[in-house]
């Protein structure tokens, strides 16, 4: 199974139409140009019709235990490509695919799907607000410290949507912070916007300790 499956994973993954539509959300927007969260909307209808990603969510049914597998090949994956940031895409498309789906079995059983709809929802936002930030440390929290579900999460973070929006928003933050004449180090938010850029970067065991 994991063999077969694993041909799909890369294909997903090394599809160029698929990067470019990654990449192609992180350019700048014209004012003629459609929303981000309109583009979001639409590049989300194209994933979910992609042939790769449909054969995955077939390939794994409502088996819990099939679906587990497929996620051990993602990991493979990840880390056999060096740690590829589109990775991160794929683990949080294969949840929006088994929204899609309706197939709640699954995707309500997988405890990382807190974490992809609080990630969509500041992406959505273009914005990382006081209120996520409280969600974060909440879900943090309840994640048993040295857990392979942060793996996952550290993996998702490094999605490049996300890792777009809070390097933005931490700027944003060290901008502000100087403007009133602040030391950017002593800001809460700042420190906690840079922990998630860091652990989605790839330093996760000496970032993911400051998420708590």
């Amino acid at each position: 199974f994991k063999d077969y499956v694993l041909r799909f994973v890369a294909r997903y993954v090394n599809d160029a139409v698929f990067v470019a539509d990654v990449f192609s959300m992180l350019a700048p927007r014209d004012a003629g140009s459609p929303s981000l969260a309109t583009a979001r909307s639409e590049r989300a209808e194209r994933r979910r019709a992609h042939p790769a990603l449909a054969t995955l969510v077939e390939a794994v049914g409502r088996s819990i235990k099939l679906y587990n597998a497929l996620l051990q090949t993602v990991r493979t994956h990840f880390v056999n490509a060096g740690g590829d940031p589109v990775c991160g895409t794929v683990r949080s498309d294969l949840l929006a695919a088994l929204q899609a789906a309706h197939l709640a079995v699954i995707y309500n059983e997988d405890p990382c799907t807190p974490f992809r709809d609080l990630l969509s929802a500041c992406v959505d936002a273009g914005a990382v607000s006081d209120e996520h930030i409280v969600e974060f440390k909440l879900l943090f929290r309840s994640v048993p410290k040295g857990s392979p579900l942060l793996g996952d999460v550290a993996m998702m973070l490094g999605d490049p949507l996300v890792v777009s929006l809070l390097a933005r928003c931490s700027c944003e933050e060290v901008k502000a912070a100087m403007m009133e004449e602040q030391l950017p180090k002593e800001s809460r938010r700042i420190r906690y916007l840079t922990t998630l850029l860091a652990t989605g970067l790839g330093h996760r065991e000496g970032a993911l300790a400051d998420h708590r």
